[in-house]
């Protein structure tokens, strides 16, 4: 599965692309669930991970 980078900040222009890709629209009240990698990539090596650098929503893009 691909993942993102570390410490990647999603932009609303990330999510508009991707529902455009999926032929897809959110709507108010609707949940969005973002799948990052980070899981994957983690998988059985977290080592000294403690919650750093993680990709996810950019505070502009969470409202």
């Amino acid at each position: 599965m691909p993942s993102l980078d570390p410490g990647y900040a999603i932009t609303v222009d990330d999510l508009g692309d991707a529902l455009t890709r999926q032929g897809s629209m959110i709507r108010s009240g609707d949940v969005l669930l973002v799948g990052t990698g980070q899981m994957s990539v983690r998988r059985g090596r977290w080592g000294d991970y403690a919650g750093g650098a993680a990709p996810g929503l950019s505070l502009r893009t969470a409202p």
